[in-house]
Formats: structure tokens, sequence, C-alpha cells
């Protein structure tokens, strides 16, 4: 994430522009680093929900076509999400 994306998430979470403007580089270094563990995580479970949604697709349609295709967008789904 860039040093303007983390602070917009910084301002959602309630820290003042003057607490942003005083923050050390060692500061900021964390914050980067947590905003992208927690962009990490989002990103994956967002993943998971729509490969989640292939499995569901697949399960409701095998009984009148092959669901091989949806099953495939599924897994390749799930491969993004794969450290």
């Amino acid at each position: 994430m860039t040093r303007d994306e983390v602070r917009k998430l910084a301002d959602l979470a309630g820290w003042t522009p003057t607490a942003l403007a005083m923050a050390t580089e060692a500061e900021w270094a964390r914050l980067e680093a947590f905003a992208g563990l927690i962009h990490g995580y989002v990103v994956h479970e967002e993943r998971e929900a729509c490969a989640k949604v292939c499995d569901r697709i697949a399960s409701a349609i095998k009984l009148y076509c092959n669901e091989a295709h949806v099953v495939a967008c599924a897994e390749a789904i799930r491969k993004r999400c794969a450290p």
C-alpha cells in the first residue's frame, strides 16, 4: 500500500492530521506493514468468498450440465489466495 493509502486509512481510524504529520519514519514503517497485512487478509477473504460462490454454483448446476468450468474457476481463485 502507498503512504497516501495508509494515510487515508489512518484518517478513517481516527488519527489526527497532526499525529500523522508528527509520525516518525519508524512509526510509518509499522503503519505501512500493518496496513499491508490487513490488505492481504481482506483480499484473501474476498477471494475465498468468491470461490465459495463458484462452489455453490457448481453444486447447483451439476444436475443439468458439466460443472467443470465453474469448479476450475473456484480453483483458479483459490490459487490466487495461496501464499
